[in-house]
């Protein structure tokens, strides 16, 4: 009898075991700044145990994430050009630019002070469950989520996991932006934030808002479809005979450039 409870527990477990194999998820999505319209596309997201791969079918561009070696792709098909980013080289052009901000504490006491007013109290975060609702007829759980003014409303289906944990140096892969270096305090937020939106799984719903400063940015992304199962190989292979540019390295080589003629207090 004890055996016979065992077994049927096990099949009890195996029947429940979340998804956390390949999926394709297509999204509608719009984004604006100010009042413009700046984004209202078709993306369609590929995730596998190594890579997740963003398309966006009307613009022909590919965003190719490689997380077995940290690296990320861009692919614009029209230009036939693929610019390739390593987080190795994004984390060297971090640390630069906080060498440079050591050599002027004064500017870097005021800028904390300035970047608190930009994003508000960012020490301050709120992960909140607040019912469910149905997306693309998945049951899914709402969340809403708040660090310093950043907001974000998710709805996530239990049911399904990233085969990716999606923290840590996935995290800075995906939202460490080379133009957000520049700004100080910009993108530890911003990867914080899309941590913070990211533990619950991935959001089939999700709706954005981002004041920075005078201009607020609002992302809004709604799945239409939910495909489980496996995924081509060469889904996640570059396209041959295109053009590759080393971003990392150019940027590297700019950052370094402008940091020379900045001047250091003594």
């Amino acid at each position: 009898m004890k055996q016979f409870i065992y077994i049927f527990l096990l099949q009890l477990l195996a029947a429940v075991t979340l998804f956390s194999g390949d999926l394709t998820i297509t999204y509608k999505v719009k984004a604006r700044a100010l009042l413009v319209i700046s984004t209202n596309a078709t993306l369609v997201e590929y995730h596998s145990s190594q890579y997740k791969r963003v398309s966006n079918q009307k613009e022909q561009t590919d965003t190719l994430f490689d997380y077995g070696n940290f690296v990320k792709y861009s692919v614009n098909h029209k230009e036939k050009v693929i610019n390739k980013i390593t987080l190795d080289d994004l984390m060297k052009a971090a640390e630069m630019i906080t060498q440079a901000q050591r050599g002027n504490p004064e500017n870097s006491s005021n800028m904390e002070e300035a970047m608190k007013k930009v994003f508000g109290d960012t020490s301050k975060q709120n992960v909140k469950n607040t019912g469910t609702e149905v997306v693309v007829n998945r049951r899914c759980d709402k969340w809403t989520i708040s660090l310093g003014k950043f907001t974000a409303k998710i709805s996530v289906d239990p049911g399904i996991v990233p085969s990716i944990p999606q923290d840590g140096k996935v995290s800075l892969l995906e939202y460490l932006a080379p133009r957000s270096l520049g700004i100080p305090g910009f993108a530890d937020t911003v990867v914080k934030f899309f941590e913070l939106t990211s533990q619950k799984g991935i959001p089939l719903k999700s709706d954005i808002v981002m004041p920075i400063g005078p201009i607020t940015a609002k992302i809004y992304k709604e799945a239409t479809e939910v495909v489980e199962g496996a995924i081509p190989a060469s889904v996640f292979e570059l396209p041959k005979g295109y053009k590759e540019i080393d971003r990392g390295k150019t940027m590297l080589e700019d950052l370094a450039e402008k940091l020379k003629n900045i001047p250091k207090n003594n």
